[in-house]
């Protein structure tokens, strides 16, 4: 296992510093942020990245202590769930942030802005979550380091 923690944790930073970056622009309506191209263009990027430093985290984890190599963002998410890391509901929702992912970065145009800005309040919503479950995951490995070494 070669699980980078140091690297998890400061894509972990990074996440928490888009979510405040994104959390102005919940606080605007619709037309606010459609009607301007820098505050819509924003929305995007910020949910993109968010949701791939998401990936990318989860990938390491399946890697390193799973072996596994989803092929689908999707199923990240979902692999994650399955070996308990995040809770099902959680799973499922960030899986379909995965399948926007895709939207933004490869059907970018063919994007429906009402959804990028419906999206804001979920990311809001759910990637906390999602960081909340891998600090405590973190926790729990560390803590079982910890006892292993001192049995």
């Amino acid at each position: 296992m070669s699980l980078k923690v140091g690297s998890i944790k400061a894509k972990l930073k990074l996440i928490a510093d888009y979510l405040e970056e994104l959390r102005p622009l919940a606080l605007l309506s619709r037309n606010q942020i459609i009607s301007d191209v820098y505050k819509y263009r924003t929305a995007e990027r910020l949910q993109e990245l968010i949701i791939q430093a998401s990936l990318d985290i989860g990938r390491h984890f399946l890697k390193e202590l799973y072996s596994l190599d989803p092929k689908e963002n999707a199923s990240v998410f979902l692999e994650l769930t399955r070996m308990g890391i995040l809770p099902q509901a959680l799973g499922e929702i960030l899986a379909e942030a995965a399948s926007f992912r895709n939207v933004l970065v490869h059907l970018y145009d063919k994007i429906n802005p009402n959804k990028v800005v419906d999206n804001i309040q979920l990311v809001l919503r759910d990637f906390p979550a999602f960081s909340d479950c891998i600090q405590a995951f973190l926790g729990s490995l560390e803590a079982n380091k910890n006892n292993a070494e001192s049995s």
